[in-house]
């Protein structure tokens, strides 16, 4: 999980020390680590680089593909081929 994540010359280190993006993709190693069915995810992308955001997109991806639900709450738009749903708050 930390591989996928990028997180391989971190796991020496204390969550503290690392950067805010660190830890976001630490704590989104959970969710790879988990059973869950269902993921939860809010705005997440905060605190990630490109790459990050391009990862998440690709683990939350593979969790819908083996039957996962996936309710992703965020500011930045999605790409409208990856998203079955979307609700919109607030002014168009």
């Amino acid at each position: 999980a930390l591989a996928k994540l990028g997180l391989l010359d971190e796991t020496q280190q204390r969550c503290g020390e690392l950067s805010e993006g660190q830890r976001k993709r630490v704590a989104l190693t959970r969710f790879l680590l988990s059973n869950a069915e269902l993921w939860l995810l809010d705005e997440a992308f905060s605190a990630l680089d490109h790459h990050g955001r391009q990862t998440l997109l690709t683990l939350c991806q593979s969790h819908v593909d083996r039957g996962g639900g996936l309710v992703f709450s965020s500011h930045q738009a999605l790409d409208p081929l990856m998203v079955d749903k979307t609700l919109r708050l607030g002014p168009a």
